[in-house]
């Protein structure tokens, strides 16, 4: 009562040395004013997560994770081990198993979630292509010409009308050869394809995966990120999709303060902000505070706090 917590709902452990008095939360209050938790390396972080992902799903909402270590797969199989079990029995429950969707990015032309061109906008297309401020300009000039003419916006056609625009405006063949360059560079990454439709990521009931553990460079990992959760937050807006929950493990490799405003940073912060007008919940998980985005962090109301050392 103190601490006016409700007396049933995701039920996630009990007190200390009080183990007839159950903790539940709030599940209303968790989508809709997001959650944090914070501990050092095997604290239970996703352990604690997973327990409130499957109370999500146990109320039909749909779930979404940013796994970078391929651990939440195993949330396919009921816990078998013996002691868990007689464990879960105090509090009458049993182990089981739930229905998953496991999917990876397109990368070097293998995975399951491509993107395609049109999904990025002009933020997004600059931090992929890793340009410098001319260089940015440039792009942002070409992109203006061919939306001027009326020719589809693709990297061959960028590449293509490169040199024609930094002639117009003057700028110097170091820059347009670099900008050329970059952009060849997407193509041989492997990563564009037909796209994802989010309405087959996004259902009731089901949890999706998105295994980002496969090796590629972290900046491309991190615009896939960013854009999927931006194509997830426009569906939600125009409602194409359920409430959902969206959790991030790993959470301080995309939302570090050093980052300032990358695209995933901003789309992060955008669910951050926005999420509850439109029924978006986040719940960010990390080793760490210190570091991260204060803006992300502040907007996350419930807190749960595990072993965490004096510099975390």
């Amino acid at each position: 009562k103190v601490l006016d917590l409700p007396s049933d709902g995701i039920f996630i452990g009990t007190l200390i040395n009080r183990p007839d008095i159950r903790v539940f939360l709030d599940p209303e209050k968790l989508l809709s004013f997001h959650f944090a938790i914070f501990g050092t390396t095997g604290t239970g972080k996703s352990y604690t997560a997973g327990v409130i992902i499957e109370e999500f799903l146990e109320r039909n909402i749909p779930i979404l994770v940013i796994d970078p270590h391929g651990e939440y797969e195993k949330m396919s199989e009921p816990n078998t081990n013996a002691s868990d079990i007689r464990e879960l029995r105090k509090y009458d429950l049993a182990p089981k198993g739930y229905p998953i969707r496991v999917f990876k990015p397109y990368y070097q032309n293998t995975g399951d979630l491509s993107l395609s061109f049109d999904m990025l906008d002009f933020d997004a297309l600059s931090e992929l292509a890793r340009v410098t401020e001319t260089m940015r300009d440039l792009l942002f000039l070409v992109l203006k010409e061919l939306k001027r003419e009326g020719k589809a916006l693709d990297l061959n056609t960028i590449a293509e009308t490169i040199d024609r625009v930094a002639s117009k405006w003057n700028f110097s063949f170091k820059t347009r050869v670099a900008l050329k360059r970059n952009i060849e560079v997407l193509n041989e990454l492997g990563i564009f394809g037909s796209g994802f439709d989010v309405t087959e990521l996004i259902k009731p009931g089901q949890l999706t995966i998105i295994n980002v553990s496969e090796d590629m460079p972290e900046y491309v990992r991190k615009i896939f990120i960013g854009v999927l959760l931006k194509e997830i937050f426009k569906a939600r807006k125009n409602k194409r999709i359920p409430r959902t929950l969206i959790v991030i493990d790993e959470c301080h490799r995309f939302i570090s303060s050093e980052d300032r405003d990358s695209f995933t940073l901003n789309s992060i912060r955008k669910i951050a902000r926005e999420g509850r007008k439109f029924g978006i919940g986040l719940g960010i998980i990390s080793q760490r505070i210190v570091g991260l985005d204060k803006t992300v962090v502040s907007q996350c109301r419930t807190k749960i706090i595990l072993r965490l050392d004096m510099y975390t």
